[in-house]
């Protein structure tokens, strides 16, 4: 699920957003899917919030140079006082379908300014809650497609236009969110990629920021977000496995 966050790499003022189109569908499952993996049985809610925690991803599982961020602690305790927007005037996706359990962890790469960040979240859907899923994604990309930020950089969400494949999930959503320094955008400053996966009713999402690099100057380059989401996958379904 879309889980607002105002993250900001350190080292560039801009605030950074989370965005996202879909990129992949898949149908219902059989049994050589990925989500006959998972358990099909409807957990408690308390037990269901106590595996979504068990699933998330741990620093000892990302190895170097990834550390936990919660140096924006200050940050997210405001940000629970504001509207849940993707963007000014455009609910969440977790504001228009919330999730049965939810649960999410933040890394940095390092401890220097201008580092990668990476968000990591599980969560659960209802039962019969996967169409509601892709179309709240769905309608905040549409709704944050180009709009300006709370620092008035101008924001741009361009969806993946090649299918999105990820080991152990049913269905991958993607897209890349540019922040451009000027209305022309011509001047980009750092891009958010994410991903959002599903195995089953189960979805594991990474949100992936990192400041424009020179050898990727339109930060169209996923293989980082996917390598990561790869990671989150393989540990979410083995958390819930049978």
């Amino acid at each position: 699920m879309l889980v607002r966050c105002r993250r900001t790499i350190r080292g560039c003022s801009a605030v950074i957003l989370l965005a996202s189109v879909l990129a992949g569908c898949a149908g219902g499952s059989s049994s050589n899917s990925p989500s006959a993996r998972v358990s099909p049985g409807l957990l408690s809610v308390a037990q269901e919030r106590a595996t979504v925690k068990t699933a998330l991803i741990t620093v000892k599982d990302l190895g170097q140079p990834w550390v936990l961020d919660d140096d924006d602690d200050a940050a997210k305790e405001e940000d629970a006082n504001k509207p849940d927007e993707f963007c000014p005037g455009q609910l969440t996706s977790t504001a228009l379908a919330p999730p049965r359990a939810l649960a999410r962890r933040d890394f940095k790469a390092g401890t220097k300014p201008g580092v990668a960040l990476g968000v990591f979240s599980v969560s659960t859907l209802y039962p019969g809650q996967e169409k509601a899923w892709r179309d709240a994604i769905a309608t905040v990309v549409e709704g944050c497609a180009t709009h300006r930020d709370e620092d008035n950089l101008y924001v741009t969400t361009t969806p993946v236009d090649a299918p999105l494949t990820v080991p152990g999930a049913d269905e991958v959503i993607g897209y890349i969110e540019r922040i451009h320094q000027d209305i022309d955008r011509k001047k980009l400053l750092y891009v958010r990629q994410y991903l959002h996966t599903r195995t089953g009713r189960v979805t594991s999402t990474v949100q992936y920021a990192v400041i424009q690099p020179k050898s990727d100057p339109t930060g169209s380059d996923l293989t980082q977000a996917v390598g990561l989401v790869s990671k989150q996958v393989k540990k979410t379904v083995a958390a819930f496995r049978p």
